[in-house]
């Protein structure tokens, strides 16, 4: 029996999403399958797998984030899913813990690359929402009005998702004396 579940996070979101899938994992729902804002369960015993995800900075079916996701089922890890950058593992809990970052430079490294991209889409989003603003003056069209208006709520979310990530990543880089605190 599978379960499908409708639920959307965030990029800047991946500790959120990580506890979620954890917790049906200890439901006794392993994640097997992964789409846009879907996650697909079969049932497993209750708390046998650990749930990891990440954002590459490619394609997870580029070649080399396929040789990555190659590397981490050498240990024992199993590829679940994943969609565009998102890809997802699981691990049984008997196997030992398991972890993707080991240590804070490569966490800050994995803020950097969702920060690079939330940076990158926001900045898209601000120059259609000023092109349909001003358009929007010019024709007076409503259309371009409101367009304008949904690109530059995104540049406001996203810039705030960004911010959250680089707010932890200062406290990361101050926990390791990258930073003064």
């Amino acid at each position: 029996m599978r379960k499908k579940v409708f639920k959307i996070f965030a990029e800047w979101q991946f500790e959120k999403e990580e506890k979620w899938l954890n917790e049906m994992a200890d439901k006794g729902w392993k994640l097997v399958e992964v789409g846009f804002g879907t996650f697909t369960f079969e049932p497993c015993e209750p708390g046998e797998y650990t749930i990891r995800t990440q954002i590459l900075e490619q394609s997870y079916k580029d070649k080399r984030s396929r040789d990555y996701i190659s590397f981490i089922e050498e240990t024992g890890a199993e590829f679940a899913g994943g969609y565009w950058v998102a890809v997802y593992f699981r691990k049984k809990r008997s196997e030992g813990e398991f972890e993707l970052f080991s240590d804070n430079t490569s966490r800050i490294k994995h803020m950097n690359t969702i920060m690079t991209m939330l940076i990158a889409v926001a900045a898209a989003n601000l120059i259609s929402g000023v092109m349909n603003l001003a358009l929007g003056g010019l024709t007076g069209l409503a259309m371009n009005w409101i367009m304008g208006l949904i690109c530059m709520f995104f540049v406001i979310m996203l810039g705030g998702g960004a911010y959250k990530l680089y707010k932890k990543k200062k406290k990361l880089m101050a926990d390791d004396g990258i930073l003064e605190k």
